[in-house]
């Protein structure tokens, strides 16, 4: 990946309201500085300042690789994006991406903390990006497990990513059981969910099942939802390395166009 620019998330408000790109994308939050109008000049001089003296701007214009960058975030055909917690005893420890594509061009956009940046990536490697940005760590013990999705949290093909919970475990078979408290035991430290999403030329999304992870002492895993040979809706649990969530997410992708 190429570095085009990292910015406070003051500045990040200032540049994408004078690029005129409406609201900023999901999964980010990018509140608005200044609680007056004067209190944001000000606050929108001081950045600029700042954005001069780096060669983001040229007198006051967003310079074109990064306005490039931004408009790409903005309206792409297809995006994967994450929220994820990688401390789930630290508050603070949030990770919001997006990995954007429009043909053959991509931008990794990431927020942590009060800080944006944006990277240049491959049109072919935006599952990666994302998968790559969580901590790493090996896949978790035990064997792949299939429910119907109708059994798990947040199932559903158009709907947000599932979430296999003890409650699920409860509904499973013995053998299921057994299987998901291997996975489901041991205290969580860092979970979160991968959405994808694909735009038409107006701008509107079709959103695909994606994916949720988990992470304990023993690894990590993750779950999707896919259509069975039945016709109905499956969620599959399974152990899983960066290299497994990576081909799975390209899979779901290719399936879906």
């Amino acid at each position: 990946m190429s570095p085009i620019v990292t910015v406070s998330l003051a500045a990040f408000d200032f540049l994408w309201e004078e690029l005129r790109l409406g609201s900023p994308p999901y999964p980010f939050q990018v509140p608005s500085h200044g609680e007056t109008y004067e209190e944001r000049s000000r606050i929108r001089a001081a950045v600029h300042a700042d954005l001069e003296a780096r060669g983001v701007t040229e007198r006051g214009r967003v310079v074109q690789p990064v306005a490039a960058a931004m408009a790409l975030v903005a309206r792409p055909h297809i995006q994967l994006d994450t929220i994820s917690t990688v401390d789930v005893h630290e508050s603070s420890a949030m990770l919001r991406a997006a990995a954007a594509a429009r043909g053959r061009d991509a931008v990794l956009m990431v927020q942590e903390g009060q800080m944006v940046r944006l990277e240049w990536t491959r049109d072919t490697a935006l599952a990666a990006s994302i998968v790559n940005l969580l901590p790493p760590t090996k896949a978790g013990p035990g064997q792949e497990v299939s429910l119907p999705a109708s059994m798990v949290g947040g199932s559903g093909r158009h709907s947000q990513p599932v979430a296999v919970t003890r409650r699920t475990a409860e509904s499973a078979s013995k053998e299921q059981q057994k299987a998901l408290a291997t996975m489901l035991e041991p205290e969580v430290l860092r979970l979160g969910q991968i959405g994808v999403g694909l735009y038409d030329e107006r701008g509107r999304v079709r959103r695909l099942p994606g994916m949720s992870w988990f992470d304990n002492a023993g690894g990590r895993y993750f779950s999707v939802v896919a259509p069975g040979r039945d016709g109905q809706d499956w969620a599959t649990v399974s152990p899983g390395d960066a290299s497994r969530m990576v081909y799975r997410l390209g899979e779901m992708i290719r399936t879906a166009r």
